[in-house]
């Protein structure tokens, strides 16, 4: 895949092709073991110096990275919601779509010529 077009028409067949290499594949398990250790700096005012500590919220995040890596990703529930409105008023529609309004003309018109 070389065009920008076939790039576009399959970004997932190029991303795939990107990430299948043994050597792509090495660089992403490297770079998620380096977020299992992640740090972050920290200015402590009192001190009036920077420190370094456990980036947790990066290091979470990498552990379920690799957890669905392995394992892969658990079942994710979703509710949906579906409201209910009232129904219209037949008339008021009639009213105010002249759309609406000419169909039914037309169907009156056919079932009048149409033989009972």
């Amino acid at each position: 895949m070389n065009t920008t077009t076939e790039l576009m028409e399959r970004p997932g067949k190029w991303l795939e092709e990107k990430i299948s290499t043994p050597l792509m594949q090495e660089k992403i398990m490297r770079a998620l073991e380096g977020g299992l250790e992640a740090v972050r700096f920290v200015w402590d005012g009192k001190k009036q110096q920077a420190h370094e500590e456990p980036d947790h919220a990066t290091r979470i995040k990498s552990v379920q990275l690799c957890l669905e890596y392995i394992l892969g990703r658990p079942i994710e529930r979703q509710q949906v919601m579906i409201a209910h409105r009232k129904a219209a008023d037949p008339q008021k529609l009639v009213e105010q779509s002249p759309a609406l309004r000419k169909r039914l003309k037309e169907l009156v018109k056919d079932d009048e010529q149409s033989p009972s």
